[in-house]
């Protein structure tokens, strides 16, 4: 769904399409699954699992899903994010689930993810947060070229999701 659900150059989050982007069209509760390369991972595990949930993909490489959240890099992240609110009002979303690589805005200070949190919280939606996944530290095409190889280096932050279990109070906390 790059391009289309995913974006990673341009952000031409104005051409998003609910019915391009649905996960289980049949699902009764409409869901949206929102933020960078770190939510749109989750995409096809919610595919094989999604029984009730009408799950709508919006996500975009280096834009968490912070209503906050600007960068000089990715200007179009804070537009990204707000037409994220259109997107629960016009389909009438009752869950969100907000995932990121928030290490990148821990040096920023998580606590901006409340700016999306509060927000949501006024329109009666019920939050579920994905705290930091295990990053590898071997790129994806070396893991490909050596074949035979059953485990990769991984890091991860060890306060993180501590610090955004904090930060995330209200909202429901998963924990990779």
């Amino acid at each position: 769904r790059n391009g289309v659900c995913f974006y990673q150059h341009d952000i031409p989050y104005e051409s998003w399409r609910a019915e391009q982007c649905v996960i289980n069209p049949d699902g009764a509760i409409p869901v949206l699954l929102w933020g960078d390369s770190f939510a749109a991972h989750y995409a096809p595990g919610i595919m094989d699992t999604a029984s009730q949930a009408r799950v709508y993909q919006y996500t975009a490489a280096g834009c968490p899903p912070v209503l906050s959240y600007y960068s000089y890099a990715l200007p179009q992240c804070q537009a990204f994010n707000a037409n994220a609110l259109r997107i629960v009002e016009d389909l009438k979303i009752k869950r969100v689930i907000l995932s990121a690589r928030w290490v990148d805005l821990q040096r920023r200070g998580l606590d901006r993810l409340r700016s999306t949190l509060d927000a949501l919280a006024q329109r009666g939606v019920e939050v579920f947060v994905i705290g930091q996944s295990p990053m590898f530290i071997t790129n994806a095409p070396e893991i490909v070229a050596r074949t035979g190889k059953d485990a990769w280096s991984m890091s991860i932050e060890p306060r993180i999701n501590g610090e955004l279990r904090t930060v995330s109070a209200g909202a429901h906390f998963i924990d990779p």
